[in-house]
């Protein structure tokens, strides 16, 4: 296993407190827009309230996405995840992640080549997968492509802004959390949220790699174990 998440307890530490210390920001917006309905809501138009309710409903879901971040780094850093393999469609699983991209972003991905099965766990697999393609997806000045193609692994090959952050997102998250700078706090926790999908990609025996091909922009190979055949007609 290449230097992970899985390796780096003391990151799993640091990624603790910084989603923790992002808590705050969801949090603080919830108080805000239930304490403004709660004093001024006979004052205020219908189109303010629906705004305040939106946004209460958006930061409860990011609330709770932090929440299951914290609580699988837990389990990871306490050694007590446990997968549960099955056979699954590949295709089906990128295209459950991609329904949770932003519009814009989930409009853009593109999957080709046929179809693969793979032996893995739905819910972390699926984790993993929308952790990767809202790092990948985000900021992407074109269609994001991934193209499935089969060798000794079913693997994945995504384009887009592939570089040095995606290839080893641990030692940027490292610079990042060591910078005396508090702004960083946040990109630092991007960062190390795509490590812990490569360590749920690596927990299911898999393998993530930044391939360079000459006369072509770089991009990430993601390899994971075919499910058995035999399991797939049980």
């Amino acid at each position: 296993m290449n230097d992970s998440l899985l390796s780096r307890p003391f990151l799993v530490t640091q990624l603790l407190a910084a989603l923790s210390h992002e808590l705050g920001s969801p949090l603080a917006a919830i108080k805000g827009a239930a304490t403004t309905l709660l004093d001024y809501r006979q004052r205020l138009p219908d189109e303010r309230i629906d705004g305040f309710l939106h946004s209460i409903d958006v930061q409860t879901d990011r609330l709770n996405d932090l929440l299951d971040d914290l609580v699988l780094l837990a389990k990871i850093q306490a050694g007590t995840l446990r997968l549960r393999p099955e056979p699954l469609a590949l295709r089906r699983m990128l295209e459950r992640a991609i329904e949770q991209l932003p519009p814009d972003q989930r409009d853009a991905c593109l999957i080709e080549g046929h179809d693969l099965f793979v032996a893995a766990d739905s819910a972390y697999l699926h984790h993993a997968f929308v952790l990767l393609l809202r790092h990948v997806c985000d900021g992407a000045p074109e269609q994001t492509v991934i193209r499935l193609a089969a060798t000794t692994g079913a693997q994945l090959w995504l384009n887009g802004p592939i570089d040095d952050e995606v290839a080893d997102p641990l030692a940027h998250a490292d610079q990042l959390l060591e910078s005396a700078d508090p702004g960083r706090g946040r990109q630092a926790a991007s960062l190390l949220r795509l490590a812990l999908s490569r360590a749920l990609i690596e927990l299911h025996g898999g393998r993530w790699e930044v391939v360079n091909r000459s006369g072509e922009e770089p991009a990430l190979c993601v390899t994971l174990p075919l499910a058995d055949h035999r399991a797939e007609s049980d």
